[in-house]
């Protein structure tokens, strides 16, 4: 179903604060993102003087005698100048998932400091529909943007609850079916400006068309929350079979490099039954007081919370330890996998009425790994912008002068900079090579298996023709059929016969698209195998350029240069991100291209033996495509591939001949402004976050 806005750009409303008032425990934790509010504003002051530089030099060009000499030149640099001030990064995806109940919605509340701008779970209502938190850099109201499937709806209420629950008691009243996704933006100034939180909804409850929505959502987070309940945290395997589920959407089909691990409702103990089971004595647990005294049962519980909170963390530890899929798709350092235990509710108590201090919920942690995800995505974006804008005033500097000897070094360095170029697209080019060889070896042993075993591990997981009993299977086998292959349970796992179907080629590309596309870890962990390092290494400004015009006017030409390079290496990163996705996903897509051809009349067939015969017709017609089906799927895959690394060698070459053609070969001693204070400001500037030596 196409997906509609309303007024083109969906509903946007502000929404009144008089609940969001402040808890009794956040004063200490509002210091703490004061504190990182103080080193944000410095990084901005530094870039909103970065930008009154630049527009300095816009006034003084543009107050400056023109002539056909310089006019060129001129609007080059204006150009370059806009195009910067264009240039933002993207924010930072934080998705949040679990089952309904486990208190998601609760968790984003607290960690945003707001009591109620998320529905929170009742018996008879939950979050149905994907919510996005985010900080409006621009607005001062909280405002809500509605993103809705259908290209009509009706009259809708001005409570933002009514799009994001799903109530039993008061059915006709809601309009969550409709809705794809809401996006919720949070004045100014409010703490995590680089920042978007996504409430992801609880997945047993999906149709095919949602679940690719949230399987969209999922793939663009950086960092993964899985939130249970702490009283089945530490025993509940279903949120680790959910989790390998989508593995694949979360890693070499998406952005992920890191997973949080969060325990909720940590508060919700019955310390006697605790000490009982556990067999534990007061020693143990260090509680001091005297057991007649009134401080007895506080220190006892608190004791007891913090105790099971240490053994559940070893729990979850040991079992993610366990999961041999996840690890296999990341590189786990002891900085991918993080466990938490908190107690929102306690958080939000007045101190004189908990039982936990601040530092015991857990919350400050959490906003730790926001802060530390926020600085870094806001200090990239200063230091991106302050690399630039030096490098565009190197260019006018290096533009002023007319020496004939300066016009003969240009013209050497010219030379060596192409040559360097051709040297390092030449060197790129042979390692895509030897990738490409890699990947089809890998997709042609796929092949080989998946003709080979595909059909009897579709049967075992998905079509189960040797069931005893089908009648318990028979609805399954249905959905499937009129969901393109696919069906998400009640207990939010995934049955998916194309994805049966692909397993034994993903298994052989896994280990891969690991080395060529790494989710996480140093750049030059493996510069001979990943893709990133090897564009990281890319550099036409080698060592014995550097040198020998350290000293030369040139050297502000080659300044010039290095900031492009670094921006255009950046923007590449970017794509290959976002094109390594579809490469991944090529071959699921490709085999239910295939598989589509008999999910119809399969859908079709009604009545007695109706069961049988799905299954017949499914078998019979991946036993009829497998010669076919999984070579198509090969075939694609190389091809999406092929295309990436074409991409990105004709990007470097085109881009960088005509950046260093354009530094090297300007007109020199064109008549130009005196900005040489601004470049003495903006390398103080830059100074305190990049070395600019070309």
């Amino acid at each position: 179903m196409a997906s509609a806005k309303m007024n083109t750009k969906g509903v946007k409303r502000n929404i009144e604060n008089e609940a969001c008032t402040s808890y009794g425990h956040t004063v200490e934790g509002n210091k703490r993102l004061c504190i990182s509010a103080a080193d944000r504003r410095t990084e901005q002051r530094s870039l909103h003087k970065a930008k009154l530089l630049m527009s300095q030099v816009i006034r003084k060009l543009h107050s400056f005698p023109h002539s056909n000499v310089n006019e060129e030149f001129i609007q080059y640099i204006e150009s370059m100048i806009v195009k910067l001030d264009a240039t933002s990064k993207k924010k930072t995806t934080v998705g949040v998932f679990g089952k309904s109940g486990v208190g998601k919605s609760s968790l984003i509340n607290t960690i945003l400091g707001e009591e109620d701008l998320l529905p929170s779970g009742t018996i008879t209502a939950c979050t149905s529909v994907i919510i996005q938190v985010e900080f409006s850099t621009t607005d001062f109201n909280y405002t809500a943007e509605i993103d809705f499937i259908p290209k009509e709806a009706a009259e809708l209420s001005e409570e933002i609850n009514h799009f994001t629950r799903s109530d039993d008691t008061s059915p006709g009243q809601y309009f969550w079916p409709l809705v794809k996704t809401v996006t919720i933006k949070i004045p100014s100034g409010k703490s995590f400006d680089n920042i978007a939180l996504i409430d992801l909804p609880g997945i047993g409850d999906f149709n095919k068309s949602r679940d690719e929505m949230w399987k969209k959502c999922l793939s663009r987070c950086s960092t993964v929350w899985i939130v249970n309940d702490m009283n089945r945290a530490a025993t509940d395997k279903e949120p680790w079979k959910i989790l390998t589920s989508c593995i694949k959407d979360m890693g070499h089909g998406g952005e992920c490099n890191s997973i949080t691990f969060i325990c909720t409702k940590t508060d919700d103990i019955n310390p006697t039954k605790y000490v009982k089971n556990y067999k534990l004595k007061d020693e143990d647990l260090d509680v001091t007081a005297s057991k007649d005294s009134v401080e007895y049962g506080k220190q006892l519980e608190r004791a007891c919370i913090l105790h099971r909170n240490e053994k559940a963390k070893e729990k979850v530890r040991t079992m993610f330890s366990k999961q041999i899929d996840i690890q296999n798709h990341f590189t786990c350092d002891e900085d991918f996998f993080k466990v938490f235990t908190v107690s929102s509710q306690v958080f939000q108590q007045r101190e004189e009425e908990c039982i936990l201090n601040q530092e015991d919920t857990e919350i400050p942690k959490l906003w730790g790994l926001l802060e530390k995800l926020d600085n870094s995505c806001q200090k990239t974006s200063v230091k991106d912008y302050i690399q630039g804008a030096h490098g565009i005033l190197s260019l006018i500097q290096g533009a002023n002068s007319n020496a004939s000897e300066t016009l003969e070094v240009k013209h050497d360095v010219l030379r060596a900079l192409k040559q360097n170029l051709g040297e390092e697209l030449d060197y790129l080019k042979a390692f895509f090579i030897r990738q490409y060889d890699h990947l089809e070896l890998c997709l042609s042993e796929g092949v080989t298996e998946s003709e080979n075993l595909s059909l009897e591990t579709a049967d075992r997981d998905v079509i189960k023709t040797k069931i005893k009993d089908a009648r318990g299977y028979h609805r399954t086998l249905k959905a499937l059929c009129e969901n393109n292959g696919f069906r998400r349970t009640k207990n939010g796992l995934r049955i998916d016969l194309n994805a049966s179907l692909a397993t034994h080629m993903y298994k052989r590309v896994d280990g891969q698209f690991q080395n060529m596309f790494p989710q996480n870890g140093p750049v030059t962990g493996k510069p001979d195998k990943s893709i990133r390092g090897m564009l990281h290494r890319f550099n036409i400004i080698n060592s014995d350029i550097t040198e020998l015009y350290r000293e030369s006017p040139a050297s502000l030409n080659l300044t010039f240069i290095k900031t492009q390079q670094n921006r255009l290496i950046s923007k590449i990163e970017d794509d290959i991100f976002q094109r390594k996705k579809r490469i991944y996903t090529s071959l699921y897509e490709s085999i239910l291209c295939t598989m589509q051809q008999v999910y119809p009349e399969a859908a079709k067939v009604f009545g007695r033996n109706s069961f049988t015969a799905k299954q017949k017709l499914l078998i019979d017609h991946i036993e009829k495509s497998k010669p076919d089906m999984f070579t198509r799927a090969k075939t694609t895959m190389l091809e999406l591939f092929e295309n990436l690394t074409e991409y990105i060698e004709n990007t470097l070459r085109e881009e960088l001949d005509s950046i260093i053609t354009l530094a090297l070969t300007n007109k020199d001693g064109v008549p130009l402004p005196d900005i040489n204070q601004e470049v003495k400001e903006m390398e103080s500037l830059a100074s305190s976050f990049v070395d600019l030596q070309p």
